[in-house]
Parts: structure tokens; C-alpha cells; sequence
């Protein structure tokens, strides 16, 4: 056994070696940082790991109480946790904590909101439509909740909720995303009113079989309706748009039975990628006269031999100087393209986008694109972009109209995908240069798919 002084002497170095440690590190400098610091870290983490913060100084014990950015989602709140089925969501656990969240917090505001509930939908999809009037009257008392604090953003995601939630979402909301949402009950009008709204996406939502939902949001500049989703249902179901001031429209994906927009012609930029009604494709467009940046999937209009005669009514887009067709079977229907081109005679930049895979053009509608073109069109166009690119006779004729006519004409881009090889763009890009050109100006560019633009 060794002495107690030789102990007590170890005993001072060890004390000794600590302090000195201690005294290496310095101050404690993550206690040190202001709370709009801390907080901004905060915003980046769900309220889960927030919490979970707190082990990391007493001064950050309490702050999660003020964090201006609420992040709760039901998948990270069960990843630590024993719970493996889509039942669980319905255990008080994950309520509790919502709960907790929320009413433990001081009185500072919520600039924004995200709550999660995908256990839910799995609960759906597993067993089928739910209803049940406690867990929707849950739902309604935690965004009640939300709102008093004066929430400028909120996103709802995979949650099952009764229509009358959309007027707890009145008011004072900036930024409004509904995704994943199921909506329940007898109503068949759903109403979302709103003045102070200024974005908003609905995406993959269900309102219920032969209901319509009417957003009235007169402040309302950007809007998307995204029906892509795999469990998107609303091709038995209606949206009315009245939101005068809208700037930026986005439609993606399957569309509703029945689509109204009051007006539209405030919005300068535009995407309407769906397969729709094709009269429906003309209401639209007709709305959309004052745009100045124009997306279309030809998917909407290049199989239906109705298209042209429903354009006809179209009045010319003078504003629009950015035209983006997608889908474009470049081996047949000339006329609908035709006729749309016709309709943008100011246009500047013009990007088609083929499909990647193509039929043999023996269909016939194919036809003659000088017949189908006026001479006089093109005549601000600067830019042409080509994705996709299939050689064709159709492309071909279509190039030598465009080579002869664009007298400003600038560039051409062609890039490079999966199903064009850049040997094969070569090959197109000497076939174009020695066509007659009406532009002294051109070039031609191949743009490669690590990024690399080279001149041709």
C-alpha cells in the first residue's frame, strides 16, 4: 500500500492537471451567444433536437421555450423511440408532447410553424378514410394555438382535418403550404379566406369527393397546385381561385374537375404542366394573356385535333418574352404548336424540351411548318434552347423556318441528356450551320451535362 503522502502528492497533480485544463479551454463562449444566434440555429432543427439542446449550457435550458421556428414531425419524434407501427400516432404520447410544446412556451411570437403527422396518413392508406371528431378538434386547438402568436408562415403536412380548421388559418399568415392533407365532414364548400396571405401551396391534398375549395386571398402573389403525388385524388373535386393581385401561377401534376380562376391578369410568370381538359387549357391561357414567362407540357394539347380551333380565340401575349414548351413529341402535330407561337409575337427566348422517347412520324401530322408559320413571327426571338433533341424530319423543317425568319435570332443551345449523346448534337449542330440563316449574329452552342457551354 503506498503512503498517504505519496497519495496526497498525487492527489494535488491530478487537482492541479484539471485546473490547467480547465484553464486551457477559456470561457464559455456557446453561453456566450445571442439569443437571435442561438435561435437561428434553432430554425434549422425540428423541436425534437431543440430540445435536446439544452444539455449543452444552462443558459440554453430555457431558450427552446422562445424559439421562433416550431418544427414538429411525427417520424423524427418516433426515431429514438420504440414505436415501429402507424397505430402509435394515436397513443397520448405524441399528443402530450405537442401538447408540451406549445403550452409551455412563453409569450413570445411564432414566426413559423411546421407539424407533421405522417403517422396518421399511414394509418390511412393502412386501414382506409378515418374520421374521428377528437382528434380533429385536437388539430384545431394546437393551430388555435399557433395563431395567437401572430405566425407569419405555417406548413400542415400529412394530417387528416375537418374543414372548418381553414377558418382557425384566417388572418394575420404570410406563407400557407397544405400537403398531404385529407379533408373530412358533410361540407362540400370548403372556404379559405385570407387578405394578408401571400404564398401558397396546396400539394397532394384531398378535399373530398365532389366538394369544391374556394380561396379568396385578394393579397395573394404566388400560387402552386401540385397534384403529382402518387396519393393525389382531386380529379373528383373543385378549386375556385379569387386573388386578383396573383404574380406567379404553378399547376403540376393531375388536375381537378373543375378549375376557376376569377382573374388572372395580373400574373407575369406562369407553369401549367398537366394534362387537362383541353378547354379547359384555353380558359387558362385566356387568363393568363399579360404573362411575360410562359411554361406549357405540349402533354395538355398535341394529341387533341380540337387544340387549334380552341387557340383561335386566344388574344396575342404581348408581354410574353419567355416561352418554355415541355413534352413536345417532335415527330407530329405541328398545327396546336403552330397556332400557339402565333399567339407570342414578342417573343425573345423560346426553350423546347422533347420527349425522351419518340414514334416513327408516319402518322402523317408531321405537315409543312412554313405553311403552318407566318414569316413575320420570330422577329424578337434572341435565344433558343433544345433539350431532348430528336433528329426528325419534322425538328429539321421546323429549324430551317426558324434559321430563315429570326432576323435578331442570337444563339442556339442545344443540350446535352441522358437520351442525346453530344456526337449526335454535333452531328445536328453542322447540319443547322450551314442552312441559310436571315441572322448575322448567330451562334451555336453545345451545353454539355457536367454544366460546360462550348461554341460549335
Amino acid at each position: 500500500m503506498a503512503p498517504r503522502g505519496l497519495l496526497a502528492s498525487k492527489k494535488k497533480k491530478i487537482a492541479m492537471s484539471s485546473s490547467n485544463k480547465l484553464q486551457a479551454v477559456g470561457p464559455d463562449r456557446i453561453s456566450a451567444l445571442p439569443d437571435s444566434l442561438i435561435h437561428n440555429i434553432f430554425a434549422f432543427l425540428d423541436m425534437n433536437q431543440v430540445v435536446q439542446t439544452s444539455v449543452l449550457s444552462k443558459r440554453w435550458k430555457s431558450l427552446w421555450v422562445s424559439n421562433p421556428c416550431v418544427t414538429i414531425k411525427y417520424e423524427d419524434w418516433t426515431e429514438n423511440r420504440d414505436y415501429c407501427g402507424s397505430d402509435d400516432f394515436y397513443s397520448d404520447d405524441f399528443k402530450k408532447y405537442v401538447d408540451r410544446v406549445l403550452l409551455l412556451r412563453d409569450g413570445s411570437n411564432i414566426d413559423k410553424f411546421y407539424l407533421e403527422c405522417g403517422g396518421q396518413n399511414d394509418l390511412i392508406r393502412q386501414y382506409g378514410d378515418w374520421e374521428n371528431e377528437t382528434e380533429t378538434d385536437i388539430f384545431n386547438t394546437w393551430i388555435a394555438s399557433v395563431m395567437k402568436r401572430n405566425v407569419q408562415e405555417v406548413k400542415l403536412q400529412d394530417m387528416e382535418m375537418a374543414p372548418s380548421t381553414l377558418k382557425s388559418l384566417a388572418g394575420q399568415i404570410k406563407s400557407l403550404t397544405l400537403e398531404s392533407i385529407h379533408f373530412r365532414g358533410e361540407e362540400k364548400e370548403l372556404l379559405l379566406s385570407n387578405h394578408a396571405m401571400e404564398n401558397l401551396i396546396i400539394k397532394d391534398c384531398d378535399f373530398g369527393y365532389g366538394s369544391r375549395l374556394t380561396i379568396n386571398a385578394p393579397n395573394l402573389k404566388n400560387l402552386t397546385l401540385d397534384n403529382d403525388g402518387e396519393d393525389s385524388s382531386n380529379v373528383d373535386s373543385g378549386i375556385r381561385i379569387c386573388a386578383q393581385n396573383l404574380m406567379v401561377l404553378l399547376i403540376k401534376g393531375k388536375m381537378y374537375k373543375d378549375c376557376l380562376f376569377e382573374n388572372l391578369s395580373s400574373v407575369e410568370t406562369a407553369s401549367i404542366e398537366v394534362n387537362v381538359a383541353t378547354k379547359l387549357l384555353s380558359n387558362i391561357l385566356k387568363g393568363l394573356h399579360n404573362a411575360k414567362s410562359l411554361t406549357l407540357s405540349a402533354d395538355s394539347f398535341q394529341g387533341f385535333p380540337e387544340v387549334p380551333n380552341l387557340l383561335d380565340s386566344l388574344v396575342a401575349f404581348q408581354n410574353l418574352g419567355y416561352f418554355k414548351l415541355t413534352k413536345w413529341d417532335t415527330t407530329k402535330y405541328i398545327c396546336a404548336i403552330a397556332k400557339l407561337l402565333e399567339k407570342f409575337p414578342n417573343l425573345e427566348t423560346l426553350v423546347l424540351v422533347g420527349t425522351e422517347y419518340v414514334y416513327s412520324d408516319s402518322e402523317g401530322r408531321g405537315g409543312d411548318w412554313g405553311a403552318q408559320l407566318s414569316s413575320c413571327m420570330f422577329l424578337h426571338l434572341k435565344s433558343v434552347e433544345i433539350q431532348n433533341l430528336h433528329e426528325c424530319a419534322n425538328f429539321f423543317k421546323f429549324f430551317e423556318f426558324l434559321l430563315k425568319n429570326a432576323v435578331n435570332l442570337e444563339n442556339i443551345v442545344m443540350t446535352e441528356t441522358r437520351t442525346t449523346e453530344k456526337k449526335k448534337l454535333d452531328k445536328v449542330g453542322k447540319k443547322l450551320q450551314v442552312a441559310p440563316k436571315a441572322s448575322s449574329k448567330l451562334k451555336l452552342f453545345l451545353k454539355e451535362r457536367n454544366g460546360t457551354v462550348n461554341e460549335i
